[in-house]
C-alpha cells in the first residue's frame, strides 16, 4: 500500500526501506578503524526545495555534528529552520501579486512561511577524507513544514459584499520525511573546515497540497515530491 502523498509502490515502501537497510548494514563498517576527526558545522545558506510553488526557496540556517570514520567514511546529524523563522520574519505578499480564486470570487493574501528538520547523513569519499575531496552519500531524516495566508481582501464582479467564501486565517502543517543522496566537495578536517554540497531526493508524505478546503485548492502550498538541496557549510574540528 502507498504511503499518503505517494503514487508509486515503489518510491512509497521500497525505497525507504533500501536507504533504512543501507544505513544499518553501514554501521559495522563505521565503527571500524574509527579516526579522532570530529566537527562542529554551521550552514549560514542552505537551501531545501519543500513546496513546489516556491520557486528558488527560502534560505535555512543549519547546525550539525561530523565525525570520519576510517579512511573513506564520514557521518554526521544536523539541524535546519528557516532564517525567516530565526528573525521571526513578518507575513509577506506573494510573488507576482498572485491570488486565490474559488466560485466567482478572488482573495488577496499574505502568506507565512515555517520550517525545521533534523537529518542523519553518511558518506563516501572517493579518494580518502584524509585530504579532503569529492564525495557522495545518503540521507534520511524528518522536517516539519508549516504555512500560514492571511487573506486581506476579497470580492467578486458579482457581489459588492465583503462577505465572500474564504476565513480570514488559514493554518496547517504536515511532517514529511526526506531521503536522498548528497554529493559535494569537503576540505579536511584539520582545523577549519568547509563544504559545498548539492542533492536530490523525496519527501516521503509530500507531493500534497496542506490545505485541504475547497476554496484553497489552488493555493500555492503544494509539498513537493522531489526535491533539491544546496548549501555551503563551514566549521571547526578537532
Amino acid at each position: 500500500m502507498a504511503l499518503a502523498g505517494t503514487d508509486h509502490p515503489f518510491i512509497a515502501v521500497r525505497l525507504p526501506r533500501l536507504f533504512l537497510a543501507a544505513l544499518v548494514s553501514a554501521a559495522p563498517l563505521m565503527s571500524l578503524h574509527a579516526q579522532d576527526a570530529s566537527g562542529i558545522r554551521m550552514a549560514p545558506f542552505h537551501f531545501d526545495q519543500l513546496i513546489k510553488q516556491d520557486g528558488f526557496p527560502p534560505v535555512a540556517l543549519t547546525l550539525g555534528f561530523d565525525h570520519d570514520i576510517g579512511e573513506y567514511l564520514s557521518a554526521g546529524l544536523e539541524v535546519d529552520v528557516l532564517w525567516r523563522n530565526v528573525i521571526n520574519e513578518a507575513p509577506h505578499e506573494p510573488r507576482n501579486g498572485q491570488q486565490l480564486s474559488y466560485n466567482g470570487w478572488d482573495a488577496d493574501y499574505v502568506e507565512d512561511k515555517r520550517a525545521w528538520g533534523l537529518l542523519y547523513r553518511t558518506a563516501f569519499f572517493v579518494d580518502g577524507n584524509g585530504d579532503g575531496g569529492f564525495y557522495i552519500g545518503s540521507y534520511i531524516g524528518m522536517r516539519h513544514i508549516t504555512r500560514t495566508l492571511q487573506i486581506s481582501g476579497q470580492y467578486s464582479s458579482s457581489s459588492s459584499s465583503n462577505d465572500g467564501p474564504f476565513a480570514h486565517n488559514y493554518t496547517a502543517d504536515q511532517m514529511v520525511f526526506p531521503i536522498g543522496l548528497r554529493f559535494g566537495l569537503r576540505s579536511s578536517m584539520d582545523g577549519w573546515y568547509g563544504d559545498i554540497y548539492a542533492g536530490i531526493g523525496y519527501q516521503i508524505c509530500g507531493g500534497k497540497n496542506l490545505f485541504k478546503k475547497p476554496e484553497m485548492a489552488d493555493a500555492p502550498t503544494t509539498l513537493a515530491g522531489l526535491t533539491w538541496t544546496l548549501g555551503y557549510a563551514y566549521g571547526f574540528s578537532w
